[in-house]
């Protein structure tokens, strides 16, 4: 996956249409489909919205990190 080469990643997550990753270092970068907000965008309510190239989420308060995907 392009952008993710010197990422460190120990950790993908995967759905249907939507993906996270977790490096080494405790970033979570994710892509995909963003129809019901998957990617920490905000509910988008709409499956055009893509991310072809992994983005990386700004960090969480006390450095906690949270990767979650859901199952229909």
């Amino acid at each position: 996956m392009s952008g993710l080469g010197a990422a460190g990643i120990v950790r993908i997550c995967a759905h249907a249409q939507s993906f996270a990753a977790l490096s080494a270092g405790g970033e979570v970068w994710v892509w995909g489909c963003n129809g019901s907000g998957q990617l920490g965008r905000g509910a988008a309510c709409d499956d055009d919205d893509w991310s072809e190239e992994p983005v990386k989420l700004a960090p969480l308060r006390d450095g906690c990190v949270c990767v979650c995907v859901c199952v229909c």
